[in-house]
């Protein structure tokens, strides 16, 4: 089992619209590395993807998380819910 305070980030973008309206990885990068700090949490990985939800890289990086997540027992996991 990792600290408790290990997180994994996880960041993505389904759409041109989302990333211009202020929503890009970057952003949400940003934004979940903050709050990671503010809380004192120390960023085990970044996941990042700019894909729809059917693509099958999505689903492909998806999948790697959440066996990376249950192979190393991190038990947070940080994502921006912009919807």
């Amino acid at each position: 089992m990792k600290n408790a305070k290990q997180c994994i980030i996880y960041c993505r973008v389904s759409s041109k619209e989302q990333e211009d309206k202020g929503y890009s990885l970057e952003a949400q990068e940003k934004l979940l590395k903050d709050y990671a700090g503010r809380n004192d949490f120390s960023i085990a990985k970044i996941y990042k993807i700019s894909e729809s939800a059917s693509g099958k890289l999505i689903r492909k990086t998806f999948s790697e998380m959440l066996v990376y997540v249950k192979k190393n027992g991190f038990n947070i996991l940080l994502v921006e819910k912009i919807d």
